[in-house]
């Protein structure tokens, strides 16, 4: 079976993770169309020897792109060209004036129906698809409800390969020592602001807390700064974007998830699948991966964003005007997770001495995991179903 992955390469983030998971150990004759002018570092190197057509160039081996007027007509010529069985866009919507014949056109979301404009060129094209995949209930219900997608959805969550050993936290967390950690893009999305305001409400309490900071983003500077006000640079430390993240969550006792939205929660799953509770928001895809008083513990966001944005000192763009309320299972309006709550749990953790409870919830779920289908076998099923229609 031949499949066309139509995909933005030019940064690296969740989706161009899961897709180079995908293709990597996919059984498919993989074509990447990338509609990028370049292809980041990262995603280079995990490519392998996949071949990258950039559809908008008048030539493979030139720079020079096709005038915008010229390039739905130039993509919709080259997929037909192709004779593949299946497109898959990957979590955009593509510059395509009608549905190419002889092909199934699927659309793989992550994260992206939450921020498409509900414009005509969107419906335009959720009315031609063939089918979708969702990686979570939230996804699936997001395209349902904000973009009244008729077409089927398939909720495929995403994976991670089982690690040999499961590498705990070296020691328990106590009031003379508590590491928490955050991997993710720095970006006003993922609310990691709240947890430079929960170092700092711990440390009033009397608890020593640290917080370790793997990642890049566009609020990098602002974040450092609000260290920099609260005083907290003894205590709070930015790594950087990190490959393998083994020693980070090696150092941590809790991983703290406070975004305002999450399509699906991978990060949390990879702290679960390292033995690391997870402190997470209630929110979108979240409770999806995590089991409330199990794995971690949810928190349901209930600061209003204006109060939220006085309480860290600068505006911070969250990216998002909507998201799925998986309580009310309907669409809401973003809100910040409370800092103090946030405190109120982990200090709730060192007064009792629960910690094993969670790594022994960890240790249960991740058995379980073991017996999951894999994301790509799962994917390349659902393809062949979608085929023989």
């Amino acid at each position: 079976m031949k499949v066309i992955h139509l995909i933005n390469l030019e940064k690296m983030g969740g989706a161009e993770k899961v897709f180079l998971q995908y293709i990597s150990n996919s059984v498919c004759d993989n074509v990447i169309f990338c509609i990028s002018n370049s292809v980041d570092e990262s995603i280079i190197k995990s490519l392998n020897d996949h071949k990258v057509t950039f559809v908008n160039r008048l030539f493979s081996y030139s720079e020079v792109k096709f005038p915008p007027f010229l390039r739905p007509l130039a993509l919709h010529s080259r997929i037909k060209r192709e004779s593949a069985d299946v497109l898959i866009v990957w979590d955009l919507v593509p510059r395509l004036k009608r549905k190419v014949n002889n092909i199934k056109t699927i659309y793989y979301d992550h994260g992206s129906s939450w921020v498409f404009p509900d414009n005509k060129r969107t419906r335009h094209f959720f009315d031609f698809i063939d089918a979708a995949i969702a990686p979570s209930q939230a996804s699936k219900a997001m395209m349902q409800q904000r973009h009244s997608l008729k077409a089927p959805i398939e909720v495929i969550p995403n994976t991670l390969s089982m690690m040999n050993k499961i590498i705990e936290p070296k020691s328990h967390p106590t009031k003379d020592e508590v590491v928490l950690g955050t991997a993710s893009r720095l970006a006003g999305v993922k609310g990691i602001s709240i947890s430079i305001l929960l170092v700092a409400e711990l440390l009033a309490r009397g608890i020593n807390a640290k917080l370790l900071i793997a990642g890049k983003g566009p609020d990098e500077t602002a974040l450092k700064n609000l260290v920099k006000v609260k005083k907290l640079e003894s205590h709070i430390y930015f790594l950087g974007y990190c490959e393998n993240l083994d020693f980070f969550y090696h150092n941590i006792h809790i991983y703290m998830s406070t975004s305002f939205a999450e399509s699906f929660g991978l990060s949390c799953l990879a702290a679960q699948h390292h033995g690391v509770p997870c402190i997470y928001s209630v929110v979108d895809g979240q409770p999806e991966v995590n089991i409330d008083g199990v794995t971690g513990i949810g928190i349901i966001p209930s600061l209003p964003l204006q109060e939220y944005i006085e309480q860290i000192g600068y505006f911070s763009d969250i990216e998002r005007q909507y998201v799925y309320d998986p309580i009310s299972k309907s669409i809401s309006h973003p809100k910040a997770v409370s800092f103090k709550h946030c405190a109120d749990i982990i200090e709730k953790i060192l007064n009792e001495g629960n910690y094993d409870k969670f790594l022994d919830g960890i240790r249960n779920k991740n058995i379980s995991y073991h017996n999951q289908k894999p994301m790509t076998s799962a994917i390349d099923h659902f393809l062949t179903r979608v085929v023989a229609q």
